[in-house]
């Protein structure tokens, strides 16, 4: 019995950190709005990299083509394996 009550004790401390720490964010948030101070999430866009300097990535038509070449290659060796085991099905 003593040990049941030790431990919602310890859990009830627990939860009253949890509560006390979500009060005081929400109290920090409702003092930034009172005060005029508002957050904002940035999210990324072409147009914004353009306003930084940033170029845009572009790949090589030879990049590509090694792109797709190692596609193709990998396509065959599973198309191979699947007709080996088709194979030894039949058989």
């Amino acid at each position: 019995m003593r040990m049941q009550t030790v431990q919602v004790v310890k859990e009830l401390r627990a939860r009253a950190a949890q509560f006390t720490s979500a009060a005081d964010l929400v109290e920090s948030i409702n003092h930034r709005a009172s005060t005029g101070v508002v957050t904002q999430t940035v999210t990324f866009t072409p147009e914004k990299a353009k306003q930084r300097g940033k170029k845009k990535r572009h790949i090589s038509a030879a990049g590509r083509a090694r792109i797709a070449a190692a596609a193709r290659a990998r396509w065959a060796k599973v198309k191979a394996t699947s007709k080996i085991k088709l194979m030894k099905r039949a058989a």
